[in-house]
């Protein structure tokens, strides 16, 4: 799926900045934001709206002069089911918004550092390039390939070497990111917060948000919560939101001084 959209985007775009996937993946969460608000606003209001059908079916229940048969008993059901639906979101501070939100924030996230080494390696020279180890490839089929095709296959090659064995994280961003752009300068609570929001990814997928003993030892909550499903308030999610944010800015500045631009707070500097 992610080799189709970068083949879809290089058709659409045929030069691309080397800082455009990092930019995308900024205004990408900025929707995100937005729409989770939108989504928020709308259960609240829909809330609203089924309580007083609610309240309106019973007053016409109770009126003799209305037939109860005349009201629509499956609508009336549907209604029912979408109410306790809307009040369950609401109790869990709506857990299914603010975590479909943060899964995908960490998704465009490393499909943004993805499309970056794929962009480097199809525009940068072939001496430019970081090592590879030695591997297996159908010598005939990979000269069948176009130089643009090559470039991303190498560029994958390139990631899977670089991050293996390195599994969650800043660490394993930077196993792709560092050969190229040099280190990162963000702090080291940002690292943390990063490493935890790959946590919290993992817990949302593959546990259904239920903590464990590993992602409570991580972030230091109380003992009581575990076994107990995360509840993402703001508290929370803030700190990795501000994180991604932090470390987007920092990935733009690399890749700007790998491209011999001024660093960002230089050239603040001059002026």
């Amino acid at each position: 799926m992610q080799k189709q959209i970068r083949s879809l985007a290089r058709k659409t775009k045929k030069v691309r900045s080397p800082t455009q996937p990092v930019i995308d993946f900024l205004k990408n969460i900025v929707s995100l934001y937005h729409l989770s608000n939108i989504h928020r606003s709308t259960i609240s209001n829909f809330e609203e709206m089924l309580n007083a059908a609610t309240e309106a079916r019973k007053l016409m229940s109770e009126n003799k002069t209305i037939k109860i048969e005349e009201l629509s008993k499956p609508q009336i059901e549907s209604n029912e089911v979408r109410l306790k639906i809307v009040r369950s979101e609401i109790a869990s501070n709506y857990y299914t918004i603010n975590s479909s939100v943060m899964i995908l924030t960490y998704s465009l996230l490393e499909y943004a550092v993805s499309d970056f080494v794929c962009l480097y390696f199809e525009q940068s020279k072939i001496e430019s390039l970081p090592p590879l180890q030695p591997f297996k490839t159908d010598i005939k089929e990979f000269a069948m390939l176009s130089k643009l095709q090559q470039r991303n296959f190498l560029a994958e090659v390139y990631i899977n070497q670089s991050s293996e064995g390195i599994k969650y994280g800043f660490k394993r961003f930077e196993s792709v990111l560092k050969p190229i752009l040099g280190p990162s300068t963000i702090s080291i609570s940002s690292q943390t917060e990063i490493f935890k929001f790959s946590q919290l990814r993992n817990l949302l997928i593959h546990k259904n948000g239920i903590i464990d003993k590993q992602y409570l030892e991580l972030t230091k909550l109380p003992r009581k919560l575990i076994n107990s499903k995360i509840n993402l308030v703001d508290e929370v999610t803030r700190p990795m939101m501000e994180a991604i944010i932090d470390y987007s800015g920092d990935i733009i500045n690399r890749i700007k001084i790998k491209m011999g631009a001024k660093p960002q707070s230089e050239s603040k500097a001059t002026e």
